[in-house]
């Protein structure tokens, strides 16, 4: 089997098994559990939602710095300590 045929059968794979019946697998039900809290408590989850951009938000801020000091790091071979908040 070529590399192409095999990256499409787990593309596959992974679409049927883990994409579309992830519900049918989720045993014992933890993402189940999490997916019925969010859709009964639309203000919870809105808040929760906010949260994570938030984070989100910050932490991609946080490696675009990172990759600018580290790549000054590099030049200068000096050890550069970055926190981010």
């Amino acid at each position: 089997m070529q590399h192409g045929a095999i990256a499409d059968q787990v593309s596959i794979l992974a679409k049927s098994r883990i994409i579309e019946n992830w519900a049918t697998q989720d045993e014992p039900p933890h993402l189940r559990t999490i997916r019925d809290r969010l859709l009964n408590h639309e203000q919870r989850a809105n808040q929760l939602l906010g949260l994570y951009q938030r984070i989100n938000g910050t932490f991609s801020a946080c490696l675009d710095f990172w990759g600018i000091v580290r790549a000054i790091d590099l030049a200068n071979h000096e050890t550069v300590v970055v926190f981010c908040f």
